[in-house]
């Protein structure tokens, strides 16, 4: 009995994974309630997406948002400085400095993915942190019912080191 669930998960990711079509995964026996649709993209690619996937994100997220009668909310979850403690010989002046910067540059690609898109500014959700942490985070906070993300498929030595956010 235990080893259902996991299969399930398992099979499921097998048919996001190789799916060449985007994909409604239900997880859910209850209709939905006025929620949000929220899509996570990453227009900084920081973690090696090809860069139309956010585009089609957000164009299904937006048709799904309008079908269901719901307002649609963007995250992007950025890297933010490479060192998020002091080191030694660093300053916390500097490191503060790069925190800055990388806030900065991660605002600049957001703002310029979404500039020729209706979403007003309390619906676009700009984080730091790591997408398997701020995404789920965020879909909490505002009752998310459905988050619409892009899965890449990889595999071999790239699966191993990139890795998948969708997977994960």
């Amino acid at each position: 009995k235990r080893v259902m669930p996991w299969l399930l998960r398992f099979n499921d990711w097998e048919m996001i994974r190789r799916s060449p079509v985007p994909m409604l995964l239900i997880k859910r026996n209850t209709p939905w309630r006025k929620s949000t649709v929220l899509a996570a993209i990453d227009p900084q690619h920081s973690f090696a997406k090809p860069a139309r996937l956010d585009a089609a994100i957000l164009d299904k997220a937006g048709w799904l948002a309008d079908a269901i009668g719901s307002p649609l909310h963007v995250v992007h979850a950025y890297p933010g400085a490479p060192m998020s403690m002091p080191l030694r010989g660093i300053s916390g002046e500097v490191s503060e400095s790069i925190e800055r910067q990388a806030a900065a540059d991660a605002r600049k690609a957001f703002e310029r993915e979404l500039a020729n898109r209706d979403i007003p500014k309390a619906r676009r959700h700009l984080v730091a942190g790591h997408p398997v942490d701020v995404v789920p985070r965020t879909a909490k906070k505002l009752r998310t019912s459905v988050v619409v993300m892009g899965g890449v498929s990889r595999s071999g030595i790239k699966r191993l080191i990139i890795g998948n956010t969708a997977e994960q």
